[in-house]
C-alpha cells in the first residue's frame, strides 16, 4: 500500500504595513491596528525601526495541502 503524505504550503495572501511610533499621543493606534491584524490572522514577516518607531510588516497566509 503507497503512504500519502500530506505538506502544507503557506501562500502569501495579503500583506500589510503597520506603523507603531513611540510617540506617547499617538502609540497606541498603531499598537491596536498591530493588535487586530495579528487576531485576524496576520503573522508579522519583519519589522522596520526608524527613527519615529517602528514599521511591521505583517502578511497573512492561506495553507494549501498537497499530497505526494
Amino acid at each position: 500500500m503507497q503512504q500519502q503524505i500530506k505538506q502544507e504550503n503557506q501562500i502569501l495572501k495579503n500583506i500589510k504595513f503597520v506603523g507603531v511610533t513611540f510617540d506617547p499621543d499617538s502609540f497606541k493606534n498603531g499598537e491596536d491596528e498591530l493588535n487586530k491584524s495579528i487576531e485576524m490572522g496576520y503573522k508579522v514577516i519583519t519589522d522596520y525601526p526608524t527613527s519615529t518607531g517602528v514599521v511591521f510588516s505583517v502578511g497573512l497566509y492561506n495553507v494549501k495541502e498537497e499530497e505526494e
